[in-house]
This record gives C-alpha cells, structure tokens and sequence, in this order.
C-alpha cells in the first residue's frame, strides 16, 4: 500500500503550521502487556481475562493466546469479571469507568459511567441481568446491564468499599469496606438501604462472597474469615488458619466451602459446617485469585506478571500464561538488521521480542530490581544490559543464544546507564558511584574512570568517533560534563536549573550534543564552541528520554506526569511535528531503528509506531534555476491534478530541482507501507 505525504503545487510552498502537529492515538503494535493486577476465569474455563497498567486481554485458555486487547479505558484497569452465562466481560478502571465487552469478538457494548475514583470489585447478579461496581469514592453502586441505568447508589461515606457480592436472591447486596467499625454492610434493593452491618472485624475488611446456603462470608486484614446469618445477623462461625490479611473469597458450588487468599500467599479452603481446613497450600505472594464455581482449577495473577494456572488439591501449577510485563520500561532498542526489538525495565528480564509479529523471541535474565540499559552492539550480536545485585555491573550477552558474554565489574553502586561507541569497541557506563567509566567491550577491561559530579550520574553518551565522553548529574549537579576519552581532560560543563540531566545524545556528525533536563528544556550545543544553538521546551512538564534520528534531523522525547506522551521535533527548527498519546506511565525510553522510518517508545509497555510519512514531507526552496525539492525518504511524484493519476518522476533523487518555466504540476512523496 501507498501512502502519500502533504501535496505541492511548483508555484507553491506547503509548509505545516507551528503547533498543528499530527496526534496520533494508534501505534502498529506493541510488545508486551504491562503489568498484571488482576485476573479472572470464565464459568466455563474456556476463556481467561486479564488486565493491569496497559488495559484487560481476553485469553484463550487451552491455547495461551491472546484473543482480544481491552484498551479502550486508556487509564489502568482494576477489576475484571465474567458474566454468570460467560459470554459478557465486565472491566473497571482506575478512573472510574465500567465498560461491558462481548467475549466473542472483543467489541465493547456498553460505558457505565459514575464513580468518580478507581473501581475496586465487580461482580454480576445471579440472573447477570444487573451487577455491582465498588469504588474508592466510597460507593457500590448496582446498573442494569440492558440500558446502563443506575440503579442504586450505596454510599458509605468516608469508607474505601473494597468488594460487594449479591446475594442468591438477588435481592441484597453486601459490602466490605475500610471503616474502622461496621465495615460489612448488608443492603436491602428494594429500598437501598443498609439493612445491617457486621462490625468485628479489627481494620479492614477486604472481601465478602455467599455461600450456596446463604451464609454470609466476609474477611479482612485481620486474617479471619467469618461466617454470618444475614438474616439475623448472628456470627456462626470464625475460620482460622489464614497467616495473612485475606484479600478474596471465592465461595463453591459443589460444596459447602469457601476458599480464601491471603496477603502472603496462601490459599485455604474451609468447610463451612465444621470450619476445618480442607487443604491448603502456600504460593509466592500474588495479587488476584480467581476460579470456575467447581473451584479446579484455581488460576491466580502473580506479582512477577504471570498468570498460573493451579491443582486446588496440591497447589501444584498445572500451566502459565506469559505476555504481561513491567510497566516501568526504562530501555529499548532496534536491532541493526531491524528483525528484533529489545526492551528492558524494573524486572529481571530483558525481552528480546520479534518486531514483525511482536512475539517473545528470547529473555536475558538479571536480577529483581531490572536494568537501566537495554542496547545491541553496532553489529547486532552483543545484547548489553546492567544488574544491581549481587554486583554492580554491565553485562553483555550474545543476542542468539541469550549466553552471557562477560560482566563489566568496578562501579561501586549501582549503574544507572550504559551505552555503546559507535564502533563497538567500546562502552561507557555511569552509575551513583558519581562515576563515568569507559571499558573495552571486547575483553571487559576498564579503560578510564571520570569523576567530578557530585552524586548520581544519571545518564551518559559517547560522541561518534569516541573521542569525548559526556555525563549528567542530579538536581543538585545539574551538570553536563564533556571528558576527553583518551586523557580523562574535562573539556567542557553545562549547566541548567531544569532538574535532572535525564538525556545526553551526540547528533550522528558529533558537532552538536543534545541535553534534556527534567523539567522539560532540552539544548542542543556546538561541541567545539559550547555555544547554544537551539532551545525546545517540552510542554508536557517532564521530560524523562530523548534521542537523535540516525540522520539528526529529527529528535524523539518521551514524557512522563501528566501527559505520558512521546514527541517528535524538527532538530533545525525546533518545530513540533508529532504526538504520540496512549501511554498510561510515564515515556522513559524512546528510539528510532537505524533507516528512521520507525520509532519505540516505551511506557507502560513498548509501542512501535511509523513515521515513514513524516520523512517524505516536502522540503522546497527557490533557487535561481527553479524550485528545489528534499525529502529523506520514499519516491517523488508527479500529477498535472490533485485528482492525479500520479506518476514516478524518473530518477528523482532528492534534492530535486522543478525548472521555473516547467507549466505547473502537482508532488507529493509516496512510501511503502511496510509490515
């Protein structure tokens, strides 16, 4: 397919207006899922659900794929449930906002709007013709799913209402909230009033399910769970055994039981009618406990974003469900070949994802707390990356067999950037050591340390022929310092009071050095005379990356609060020319593949979006043979109408002059649209 930038008529300059960028909503994929808050199963076991920072999926659960994505909240999803028929899915946000979606084809139904803080539970009617929404704005609230209408409103003011379950009948609601007393309430709908509250609980209470006897269930921080006669209010029994607050109760239909998770990991199941522990077993700690009403199996959301699948008998995982990720990317990368994308984060694994179909091709494991670099080598065979513990150091790995290379070790705490020359023979590495160090790739010697800053040196370049080492300080050392690479000569400082030095890049000529500070000022100075030479304000408040295009042409930042959004910048004018929205964290880490047709940006997940219409915009100047055409990719154009047929001017090669005396015609750039 063809895709045509802005159209030029010879007798005519088209140029887009400052502050008319395009925003664009729709990247072509993404790679990863962000993390994992919570999960459900459907009735049936066939379908799973999923949602965190990024949005909620709908998974196949014999296959493991991902059937839809749920990413229309655009804010992080909390809450997730099926209808009782399986065929409806239920999703609440951070935001508020309660959508209903078709499991079979993943098209939303229905917005229920309302609540004006974060959902906290859902949970349908037996019939599922109505459900209840809980909220932090101190609400559960019960819709009708046919038309959306607000049925009843139960406040309990002051009071986080952390879960709400209906009743067999239909006809009462019961709710757990953080009052410091009564915080279990039942309600009657036919009035919506609290008809009775259960007030021993000691904190919260976190839960609440009824049994098939009717029997009320409700469980808190204060690792009980007790057993209640909704009708007359009495306390029937206390179940013990929980070694930590209890976050879900999940009651079967099989049987007169209840199953319960706790804080640390454990999962019980009590025999409601003599209050014994049926079984119970202990997993790592995890967020979400979700099952069919048969209780087999369990299926649980894990803190290191996996879902599992469990034997409720043993506790053993029958299977897992990959795809969700850190929402804290703090790295990404093209390789050379531009077949992978390489993305790192607040998680121990570095992914290796194929960029054509956004699967995982490879993990390189670190350790818990992530890595703050995630780059190929200029020849696309070296992954390299940095660990915290049980040292502090640069790794590299080799990208086909995800083996590890070698460790570059000497940082006395804990790296904070790490970057290749542009020949790869070399690495640069700050850290909070206060140190810059300069190593050979190939044998992982150190090479020069480089100090001066005071504190943390947050990030780090190297100038293309590796002749200057730049680095950047905290706060309270807004500095750039420029080193000289051989002789450790401190050649040059720059200084803003604009916060942090978030990002240093050399332009590929290495005559300019671009500096972004964190509060949004991002220069760009002449390396030889240190002169200022062009000033962008970031109006997005915070500036977290930012990068050269392979050319210099263009420049990529990405933002954090509020907007967590990405930008594009004309490097020679200063001139905003794009907008990328739908992040919902904060845009740490941006990059172009090496043709600059492509860039990552990378948030809550990694999104791969396509710029190939921005470089073959047409560039035009009068010049005394004429008019003189530049564009930086794709093939010129020509029609005698708007209307066309449009043709391929012969040999066209840019920078391409139009006679003055030529009649006048129309251009335009097209460029292919690649998979």
């Amino acid at each position: 397919m063809l895709t045509c930038s802005r159209l030029l008529q010879v007798v005519l300059v088209v140029s887009i207006p400052a502050g008319a960028a395009d925003v664009i909503t729709q990247p072509r994929r993404a790679f990863g899922l962000g993390d994992l808050r919570t999960v459900a199963a459907s009735p049936d076991e066939a379908r799973l659900a999923s949602a965190g920072q990024t949005g909620a999926f709908l998974w196949d659960a014999q296959s493991g794929e991902v059937l839809h994505r749920l990413e229309a909240h655009g804010v992080p999803v909390t809450a997730v449930t099926f209808s009782p028929d399986g065929r409806a899915l239920l999703t609440g946000a951070r935001d508020g906002t309660i959508r209903l979606w078709a499991v079979d084809t993943g098209a939303s139904l229905r917005t229920f709007l309302g609540h004006q803080r974060e959902i906290n539970a859902l949970a349908f009617a037996p019939d599922g013709r109505s459900f209840v929404s809980a909220g932090r704005d101190n609400s559960a609230r019960v819709w009708s799913v046919e038309d959306g209408g607000l049925l009843h409103n139960l406040v309990v003011p002051g009071s986080f209402i952390h879960d709400a379950a209906f009743a067999p009948d239909g006809n009462h609601v019961a709710t757990a909230d953080d009052s410091p007393t009564n915080n279990v309430g039942l309600w009657d709908l036919a009035t919506g009033a609290r008809i009775r509250s259960f007030g021993e609980h000691v904190g919260p209470a976190w839960a609440v399910a009824f049994l098939t006897n009717g029997l009320l269930a409700s469980a808190g921080e204060d690792r009980t769970v007790r057993l209640w006669n909704p009708t007359t209010g009495e306390r029937v029994r206390t179940l013990e055994g929980a070694t930590g607050g209890v976050f879900s109760l999940i009651p079967a239909t099989h049987a007169l039981s209840v199953l319960g998770a706790c804080l640390d990991g454990r999962v019980l199941e009590w025999d409601a009618a003599s209050g014994e522990v049926r079984r119970s077993f202990k997993k790592d700690p995890f967020s979400a406990l979700s099952a069919p009403p048969d209780l087999d199996p369990l299926t649980i959301a894990t803190v290191d974003n996996l879902i599992h699948t469990i034997d409720p008998a043993t506790g053993a995982i029958v299977r897992t469900y990959e795809g969700h990720t850190s929402s804290t990317t703090t790295a990404v990368a093209f390789s050379p070949d531009e077949r992978y994308v390489l993305s790192g984060g607040t998680e121990a694994l570095t992914r290796l994802w194929n960029r054509t179909n956004a699967r995982p091709v490879r993990t390189f494991l670190g350790q818990g707390a992530g890595t703050a670099a995630a780059a190929f080598s200029p020849d696309g065979t070296l992954v390299l990356t940095t660990i915290g513990f049980p040292q502090k150091a640069a790794q590299l790995w080799r990208t086909e067999t995800g083996q590890l290379e070698r460790e570059l070790l000497g940082h006395t705490d804990w790296l904070t950037a790490a970057v290749f020359s542009a020949d790869g023979s070399r690495i640069a590495t700050s850290a909070q050591d206060a140190t810059v160090r300069l190593w050979d790739t190939a044998t992982g010697n150190l090479l020069r340390t480089f100090t001066g800053h005071v504190g943390t040196v947050l990030s780090v370049a190297l100038s293309p022929n590796g002749r200057i080492v730049a680095g950047g300080g905290p706060f309270f050392d807004p500095t750039v310092r420029l080193w000289n690479a051989q002789t450790g000569e401190l050649l040059r400082t720059f200084e803003a009071n604009a916060g942090h030095v978030e990002a240093l890049g050399f332009s590929p000529s290495g005559a300019v050095l671009m500096v972004g500070w964190e509060d949004g000022l991002l220069r760009l100075f002449d390396v030889g005379t240190g002169d200022l030479v062009r000033e962008i304000v970031v109006p997005a408040g915070f500036l977290d990356a930012a990068t050269f295009s392979p050319d210099g042409e263009l420049i990529l930042t990405g933002e954090s609060f509020p907007s967590f959004t990405a930008r594009l910048w004309d490097a020679r004018s200063g001139e905003l020319l794009r907008v990328f929205v739908g992040h919902t964290w904060s845009v740490n880490a941006v990059a172009f593949n090496p043709r600059g047709n492509w860039i990552l940006t990378g948030g809550d997940n990694v999104r791969l979006w396509n710029i190939s219409d921005v470089l073959a915009r047409l560039h035009t100047t009068r010049t005394a043979g004429g008019l003189e055409l530049r564009w930086r990719l794709g093939t010129l154009q020509q029609a005698a109408s708007l209307k066309g047929p449009w043709d391929s001017v012969p040999d066209a090669i840019s920078p391409w002059t139009v006679p003055g005396d030529q009649s006048a015609a129309f251009y335009r750039v097209a460029t292919i649209d690649e998979p």
